[in-house]
């Protein structure tokens, strides 16, 4: 699907009520947090805003705090707010084991963004750490994951001028990835 027609989805799904799960009725999480991003991604700023807004009483309140500051998070990030994005994210608490994926992903991607290389340095090599020596990540987190972790390592090696990697080169293999976290945003990196 295209970018519009996947949040025709999204809103046909959502204004006909079918999004509601069976434990207890609440929204599940790990859908609430794939609309909310792809609607964020899409730059639907104020139907992501929307989108909170009407359904965030929707999500179970054990969890409903540190879903919506990952949300807010994904959003700040995403209208380029990255010191407010990096901000809700050290206020989050979850114990939820997929929302550590998210979590991180995104704080390597702010620390890109902002130009901290040291940082995302360290933080790459601590969750690719986390990847391949937690017993608890599945392959189905673990590949997609890893997959970012490697190109983004390339990113930064381009960002500091290592004239070893070629951009058109890393692009070309960024776009036959077919299991990849973050692949437009890695694409975008590249292009600018």
């Amino acid at each position: 699907l295209k970018k519009g027609e996947l949040l025709e989805v999204i809103n046909f799904i959502l204004k006909n009520n079918m999004h509601r799960g069976s434990e207890k009725g609440f929204f599940p999480a790990i859908t609430f947090l794939s609309y909310f991003t792809l609607i964020a991604e899409n730059k639907e700023f104020e139907s992501a805003e929307n989108f909170l807004k009407q359904h965030t009483k929707e999500l179970n309140p054990e969890i409903r705090k540190d879903l919506v500051k990952l949300c807010e998070a994904t959003l700040n990030f995403e209208m380029k707010n990255f010191d407010k994005a990096h901000d809700c994210l050290k206020n989050i608490e979850s114990q939820i084991f997929t929302d550590k994926f998210n979590i991180r992903i995104l704080q390597l991607k702010i620390f890109f963004e902002k130009g901290y290389i040291e940082e995302a340095l360290f933080g790459l090599a601590a969750y690719q750490h986390f990847l391949s020596q937690n017993k608890n990540v599945s392959e189905a987190y673990r590949i997609p994951n890893q997959g970012f972790t490697k190109y983004l390592r390339q990113l930064l090696r381009l960002k500091m001028k290592d004239d070893s990697i070629e951009p058109e080169i890393l692009k070309n293999e960024i776009i036959k990835e077919k299991n990849i976290t973050s692949k437009r945003w890695l694409l975008e990196k590249i292009s600018s």
